[in-house]
C-alpha cells in the first residue's frame, strides 16, 4: 500500500511540476537594455520646408532651449501614505535615477516588468498647466525641421486638442497609423484632409542647454522672417 502511494504521489509531481528551464533560454531582461534605439535609422538630413515642418509657409513649432541655470526636476517614488508606512514599504521603494546635469533632462522607467510607458519631469509652466491631456514623445530635432545639429528633444502634445488649424503643428497619423509631426494645409473647419487623424496639437518643443546655439544669432527661423 505505502508503494502504492508512492508512485501515485509521484505521478501527480510529473504532472504538474514545471518544465524544466534550457541552459540557454533567454531569461527576462531590463526594459532598458532591450528598448532598440529609435534613432539609429534616423536621416540626420533636414527634410525639405515642403515636409510641413518647422519653417514651412511661416509657420514655426513653439521652441524652448533650457539655459545653463537649469536643475531639471527629480523623478520620486511614493512609499506610501505617513502615518502608517512601514519600513518594509520604505525599503522596498526603487532607486531614484541620479541628478541629471544641469541643463540636461532624465528619463525613467520605473517598472521595466509593469508598465512599457517610462516617464519625464517637465517644469511646470502656463501652457503645461492648461493643457488637459498632455503626453510626451523623444524626438530628433532634424525630422522637425530645426535649424540646429542634430540632437534629442521633447515634443510635448495635448491630446486634448485636435481641432484642425493649418497654422498649428500637431501629431498626426497618416493611413497607417504611423505618426508625423507637422503642420497640414487642406483640412476643413475642424478636420484635417483626409488620410489624416489630429492625435494632439503640439504645446511644447523642449531643447537641451547648448552655449553653441544659446549664444548663436539667427538660429531660429522665426528671428529672421
Amino acid at each position: 500500500m505505502a508503494y502504492t502511494l508512492l508512485l501515485a504521489f509521484s505521478t501527480v509531481q510529473a504532472l504538474v511540476a514545471p518544465p524544466a528551464r534550457s541552459a540557454t533560454a533567454p531569461r527576462a531582461t531590463h526594459l532598458a537594455s532591450t528598448v532598440q534605439n529609435p534613432y539609429e535609422a534616423v536621416a540626420r538630413e533636414p527634410p525639405s520646408a515642403e515636409a510641413g515642418l518647422h519653417g514651412s509657409a511661416s509657420c514655426f513649432l513653439p521652441v524652448d532651449q533650457m539655459d545653463s541655470s537649469v536643475m531639471w526636476p527629480r523623478i520620486l517614488r511614493i512609499a506610501g501614505m505617513y502615518p502608517g508606512v512601514q519600513s518594509g514599504d520604505v525599503a522596498a521603494v526603487p532607486a531614484t535615477p541620479p541628478a541629471p546635469a544641469i541643463g540636461e533632462w532624465l528619463y525613467d522607467f520605473p517598472d521595466a516588468h509593469g508598465s512599457e510607458f517610462g516617464v519625464v519631469a517637465v517644469p511646470g509652466s502656463d501652457i503645461l498647466h492648461a493643457a488637459e491631456d498632455p503626453v510626451a514623445m523623444i524626438a530628433d530635432s532634424a525630422s522637425l525641421g530645426l535649424l540646429i545639429e542634430p540632437q534629442e528633444c521633447l515634443v510635448v502634445i495635448d491630446r486634448a486638442e485636435t481641432d484642425y488649424d493649418d497654422r498649428q503643428f500637431f501629431a498626426y497619423a497618416d493611413a497607417n497609423a504611423v505618426v508625423h509631426v507637422r503642420r497640414l494645409d487642406g483640412g476643413s473647419a475642424y478636420s484635417p484632409p483626409a488620410g489624416w487623424a489630429a492625435l494632439g496639437r503640439v504645446i511644447l518643443v523642449k531643447l537641451k542647454y547648448d552655449p553653441k546655439t544659446m549664444a548663436k544669432k539667427g538660429t531660429w527661423m522665426e528671428e529672421d522672417d
